[in-house]
């Protein structure tokens, strides 16, 4: 119905139009009248590609006043219609040829990406006739340079034949801020970690070594800087460097590391004191070992310094001596006229000997038969035996697998001849310092020490003979065949003082168990080493902040029931899981507080022969036999001795002792109980034997824990090497 009605409205339209036109009236139907329309039309020209027009805004498909366009330039004036582009025809250069190894070509001169004419080349004598391309020369070998370029991201080897071409291009592989290549980066700003421990501080941070550090520290209230030595600071694990500076007095310091041209400073770093409570320092009038008692070294001190790398090749002139190798400079000791300070970088090792299967081989005994001198014709009591005859013979060979052969160590079996047995003995790799006294002179003033954590001896250990003031600090002792840190004197007196070694600070190591490959003593004794830390005839001895783990003979004070030895102090001591000797002791007075005992398998404390050991705020944990007390078997002064055992406010848990007559357990800290030690029955509340505050009734010691509670907490993180 909508398309007839829009049709009619056209119809009439045009009639009524054409009447006018003609002057004559057009009668519209009734029917039809409702259907007449006047139509708008808009403004707006409308256009397709061949007029414009106007379009009705009443109804659709109706338009009005059609037009051609009216061009100028290509734009219609009335309505803005534009005429389409022209169709593009592509040109190209008639007398320009391109080309490569395979065509030619004629580019195109109109700007498009299209060509005329490709084909293969023509050959003629090497020349395309018809671009004029020519042919490579043969194949050329490029020869690159040994040396190196790079930017800051890549490395080559470029060519020396004039050619731009490269060999080994790869990124950079630092180590710290240094490539293979030469190409150092530029180090960004770095951050240090620092801290202090007793009487030395440290720095560790991210780096290398290459291009050269720098170390220097500064004391609180002090304008110079002092420059540590190169030899302190060193490559750790993980790509770390670090640096230790000893030597220091207690006070605030600040470190400053320079590296890769960047500084970085840290301040307020606290350096503790050494704790010098015990014996050792009771009436010294001066400091023990190379240090004096504010922890700087004393007037005119050595300093040597010896790692794994140059323990054979380390020089130093020993009292007007050349020495060469780090056992030959220990050995030297006792000729020095001024305080040596050995340090110890890193883990230094000996080479062990192989194991020997006792129970297919009878080494020992065969060896006995085949050496054993005939009265007539030999009348030797004792004949050693060395390393290099024991090889030779086919007896044994040295693993040198993890460390090389130490110079110099003692390398002896001994076997020893009497009416009733033929036996032997052994001494492994230990360095002896000091083998005889005729002239008079001692290992004095001297100081070996660690630095860092990671210093220790491994299978190897040293046995000091005439020793006065020497102190052994910050070390871990690992597979020792023999002794793994041993004193002894030769004097045997009754008195404080008659003692000719004397002064002996051993504090701040770790042991571990031995290692005796090839035991040949007839007790078998020595697999685990003979004896962690022993001491006889000598005077005035600390044994303290020491950790000594799984040990098996752990520390022997007197070698026999008649071997002299006076003044001993145990304390901040950690034995774990030992098996015994904590100590076994004869003769001494010693005084033994805040030593940790946890897990103990044999014997913990075992005094004999005249020894007086006073015993306060000790903590025994599951400490198998914590305190024994034996008869001597020999006479001292005209009669056999017991030892004896004083204890107050000491922990026993999981594990009790005996009381007896020779172990006295009091809380009256001035108790005095009769005993047999021949140097003072009552040195313990005695101010002239001992570091006793009569005044407060108590040890006069620093640090001393009396909230027995702590001890298993605190111990553990106080004794052995710097944490």
């Amino acid at each position: 119905m909508k398309t007839v009605n829009k049709n009619l409205k056209r119809i009439i339209a045009a009639a009524t139009a054409l009447a006018a036109a003609c002057g004559a009236a057009v009668a519209i139907p009734a029917s039809y009248a409702e259907e007449a329309h006047r139509h708008v039309f808009s403004e707006v020209l409308e256009f397709d590609g061949r007029n414009h027009y106007r379009s009705a805004v009443c109804c659709e498909d109706l338009i009005t006043d059609v037009q051609p366009h009216n061009y100028v330039n290509g734009k219609c004036v009335s309505c803005g219609y534009e005429l389409p582009e022209p169709v593009h025809e592509h040109s190209f250069k008639d007398d320009v040829w391109e080309y490569d190894g395979a065509s030619h070509w004629r580019p195109s001169d109109c700007g498009h990406k299209i060509v005329a004419d490709a084909a293969g080349h023509s050959f003629k004598d090497g020349v395309c006739v018809d671009c004029g391309y020519s042919l490579p020369e043969p194949e050329h070998r490029h020869e690159y340079s040994s040396e190196w370029e790079y930017d800051a991201v890549n490395h080559w080897r470029p060519s020396v034949c004039g050619h731009f071409i490269v060999k080994d291009i790869a990124p950079h592989a630092f180590s710290g801020a240094a490539c293979e290549c030469g190409y150092t980066k530029e180090v960004e700003a770095f951050e240090i970690t620092a801290s202090g421990y007793n009487e030395g501080l440290c720095a560790e941070w991210n780096g290398s070594l290459t291009g050269g550090v720098t170390v220097s520290y500064r004391e609180k209230g002090k304008n110079e800087w002092v420059q540590a030595d190169t030899e302190l600071i060193r490559e750790i694990d993980g790509g770390r460097i670090r640096a230790d500076v000893v030597g220091l007095k207690a006070g605030e310091y600040s470190i400053s590391v320079t590296s890769g041209g960047k500084t970085v400073t840290q301040s307020g770093i606290a350096v503790l004191a050494h704790d010098r409570s015990g014996y050792a320092h009771f009436g010294a009038a001066e400091g023990v070992g190379a240090y004096k008692d504010d922890g700087t070294p004393k007037d005119g001190a050595q300093i040597i310094y010896v790692s794994e790398a140059t323990k054979n090749t380390v020089k130093a002139k020993i009292g007007g001596t050349d020495c060469t190798g780090i056992v030959k400079i220990l050995s030297a000791l006792p000729k020095s006229d001024r305080p040596v300070i050995i340090r110890i970088i890193g883990t230094i090792g000996a080479a062990a000997w192989n194991e020997i299967d006792y129970g297919k081989s009878s080494v020992t005994a065969d060896y006995v038969v085949a050496n054993t001198p005939s009265a007539k014709s030999e009348t030797l009591e004792k004949r050693k035996y060395t390393m290099t005859e024991l090889i030779e013979k086919g007896f044994n060979t040295l693993d040198e697998s993890v460390y090389t052969e130490l110079d110099g160590l003692s390398d002896m079996s001994y076997m020893n001849y009497d009416s009733s047995k033929k036996e032997f003995d052994s001494c492994w790799n230990n360095c002896v310092i000091g083998s005889g006294n005729t002239d008079g002179k001692f290992a004095e003033h001297v100081t070996i020490e660690g630095i860092g954590k990671d210093a220790g001896l491994a299978q190897w250990g040293m046995t000091f003979r005439y020793a006065k003031s020497v102190e052994v600090r910050n070390l871990t002792f690992d597979d020792y065949t023999e002794d793994a840190c041993s004193f002894e004197g030769s004097k045997n007196p009754t008195a404080f003082n008659g003692f000719d070694s004397s002064r002996i600070w051993l504090h701040n190591c770790t042991f571990y168990e031995g290692y005796n490959a090839w035991d040949v003593c007839n007790e078998q004794d020595k697999g685990d080493g003979d004896g962690s830390t022993d001491f006889k005839k000598l005077a005035y001895l600390t044994i303290s902040y020491n950790h000594y783990i799984e040990t098996h003979k752990t520390g022997l004070i007197g070698g026999g029931d008649d071997h002299m030895t006076a003044a001993v102090t145990f304390h901040h001591n950690y034995y774990q899981g030992c098996k015994s000797r904590l100590p076994l002791a004869r003769a001494a007075n010693m005084h033994m507080y805040n030593n940790y005992y946890q897990g103990t398998t044999s014997t913990c404390l075992s005094i004999r022969s005249g020894g007086y050991a006073f015993v306060e705020y000790c903590y025994f944990d599951n400490a198998k036999n914590p305190v024994e007390t034996l008869l001597g078997t020999k006479e001292v002064e005209g009669k056999k001795r017991w030892g004896f055992v004083k204890i107050y406010n000491c922990e026993f848990r999981k594990i009790s002792y005996a009381a007896s007559e020779h172990v006295k357990e009091t809380t009256d800290r001035t108790a005095r109980f009769e005993n047999d030690n021949v140097f003072s029955q009552y040195f313990d509340t005695d101010a002239a034997a001992f570091y006793y505050d009569a005044a407060n009734a108590r040890s006069d010691v620093a640090g001393l824990i009396t909230d027995l509670n702590e001890i298993p907490v605190l111990i553990p993180k106080l004794a052995g090497v710097i944490k």
